[in-house]
């Protein structure tokens, strides 16, 4: 079977089709088929930014499913569950302040900007409704961020997906932000989009793509990816051929 994962973005939306073979069985196995980063440029580079940018990166959603009608054996042809991660306002007292335009509120981390979150909710939507299109039948589901990655930091979690995966990886970014990077010669050419390589920080949407994907195959998977004891900190990268040793311990 294969599985869509979408994690939406204003400015780097992340889909990965992921193969699930022998799910069922002891040793269920999984792929990364393909993934696709959608990009529009950011304030920074002299792109758009709020509503401007969700509205954008519709656009870009539009392009990028019209490009597969000339391929019928792509993958996004196949999928029978596609899972992309929805969003919750949360009550928290924001500052008056006007909120930043990465979505942060201003006056402390984690705080986020609720008009921000309605920009995303309307990308998952996008994006959704863009993979409903091509498949109909396709099952539906869209988990909130505490649901399908819980509340451990990200470079945990990333590191889960890359465990799960069989992929080695470097840990990258900063003491503050460890950002956690793939390697391998059959993984990095995932990541480049039509032939230019990607930058490594395209991981960071990647991985959580992939881990959507993951969570929504099975509750096998979810007791790896959410519910594995002991995850206070980044795990040692894993033995290639051994997929699940390290989340089973």
């Amino acid at each position: 079977m294969i599985v869509l994962g979408i994690d939406p973005d204003l400015h780097h939306t992340a889909l990965a089709w992921v193969v699930v073979e022998h799910l069922g069985s002891p040793t269920p196995r999984v792929k990364v088929e393909e993934i696709r980063i959608v990009h529009v440029p950011e304030p920074k580079q002299g792109g758009p930014k709020g509503q401007e940018a969700a509205v954008e990166m519709l656009r870009e959603l539009r392009y990028l499913w019209s490009s597969y009608d000339r391929d019928p054996m792509h993958p996004s042809m196949r999928f029978v569950k596609v899972v992309a991660e929805g969003q919750q306002v949360y009550k928290r007292k924001l500052s008056a302040k006007k909120g930043r335009a990465d979505g942060r509120a201003e006056g402390g981390a984690g705080k986020v900007d609720p008009a921000h979150l309605l920009r995303l909710a309307l990308v998952s939507g996008a994006a959704m409704a863009g993979a409903l299109d091509r498949i109909p039948a396709a099952e539906a589901v869209v988990p909130l961020p505490a649901e399908w990655k819980g509340t451990v930091p990200k470079d945990v979690y990333h590191a889960d997906v890359c465990t799960a995966l069989g992929w080695s990886w470097d840990v990258g970014g900063s003491r503050r932000e460890p950002r956690i990077v793939p390697r391998g010669a059959g993984v990095v050419p995932l990541l480049n989009q039509r032939g230019r390589p990607a930058p490594s920080s395209a991981w960071i949407h990647a991985l959580d793509a992939i881990g959507l994907a993951l969570w929504g195959v099975s509750s096998v998977w979810r007791s790896v990816l959410v519910d594995r004891p002991g995850r206070g900190s980044v795990p040692r990268p894993p033995d290639p051929d051994g997929l699940l040793s390290a989340g089973r311990t």
